[in-house]
């Protein structure tokens, strides 16, 4: 969500987030920055970005190493590794964790948007403050479709994914 001003911008931004992502701004010197930019924004997700970074590090980490050295042993060059012997190991762990993090920020733009900092769920809280009452039950029943739905396809392409079927 992007503000206008400095009224606008929330004091504790874990107030608005339900991961508690980001609190960038806190750190004085950052929010100064940001100040001289002239850019009020805050940056969702840092904390999301910083988890996948290390599952993704520890995926890397637990390659295995017979199959590089296999094609080393076979003359290969360095492209020819990370085509046949990096990125077919990688790959579907990799699918799987942006598969799983999309599911997460579906769910979690739905609670944000409830508790009035934008996102999906906003038309939610809008039409329930207006007293829109069968505006607000398709709306959220569309919205428990939507994430039961993701929740679904996302559970079967992991496992799919997973198994190699």
């Amino acid at each position: 969500k992007v503000f206008s001003n400095d009224e606008e911008i929330p004091g504790k931004l874990y107030e608005t987030d339900p991961d508690r992502c980001c609190e960038l701004l806190k750190v004085q010197p950052v929010r100064q920055a940001v100040q001289e930019m002239n850019v009020k924004c805050w940056t969702t997700g840092l904390r999301c970005t910083e988890g996948r970074t290390r599952t993704e590090y520890k995926e890397i980490e637990e390659l295995d190493k017979g199959i590089i050295e296999a094609l080393d042993a076979s003359g290969c060059n360095m492209v020819q590794k990370i085509r046949y012997g990096i990125i077919p190991q990688l790959l579907s762990n990799f699918t799987s964790i942006t598969i799983y993090r999309f599911e997460i920020n579906v769910k979690n733009a739905s609670i944000l948007g409830l508790v009035g900092a934008g996102g999906i769920g906003y038309p939610l809280i809008s039409a329930i403050g207006a007293f829109r009452w069968n505006d607000a039950g398709t709306l959220l029943f569309g919205l428990i479709i939507l994430v039961m739905t993701i929740e679904y396809l996302s559970g079967r392409l992991r496992k799919k994914l997973a198994t190699g079927l």
